[in-house]
């Protein structure tokens, strides 16, 4: 499987890689780190906003240290999503688990099982 947010660096490009091939061969796990990797995502470009909302300017500031700073954001948002996060990732597998469990009720559900078979009007 992927390297997971467990044990992953903010900078892991191995990580985008292993979790696209979990993605192919259909493995559940995958659905989660997705669902991780974007919350991690939302919370390093949060961190990202709010210091730039801070309006102080800083007495080092330099690109240097905007890259550094940046660096930062990812791995303190990957570590907040590790232990819990903002529970997003949770909400996103539950909903796309769901939704695949209906689409599957779907395709084997008989045509007698469904009364409009597949019209959007009931026939008169």
């Amino acid at each position: 499987m992927a390297a997971s947010l467990d044990n992953a660096l903010a900078l892991d490009p191995s990580a985008l890689g292993g979790l696209k091939l979990a993605a192919r061969r259909e493995d559940p796990e995958a659905v989660r780190e997705a669902a991780e990797q974007f919350e991690a995502l939302l919370l390093q470009r949060m961190l990202s906003e709010m210091r730039a909302a801070s309006g102080g300017e800083d007495l080092l500031g330099s690109s240097q240290l905007d890259g550094y700073y940046d660096m930062f954001d990812r791995q303190v948002a990957q570590d907040l999503v590790r232990h819990g996060g903002l529970g997003l990732a949770d909400q996103l597998v539950g909903q796309l688990e769901g939704a695949a469990r209906r689409g599957a009720a779907q395709e084997t559900a008989s045509p007698a099982a469904n009364p409009h078979d597949g019209r959007v009007f009931p026939a008169e």
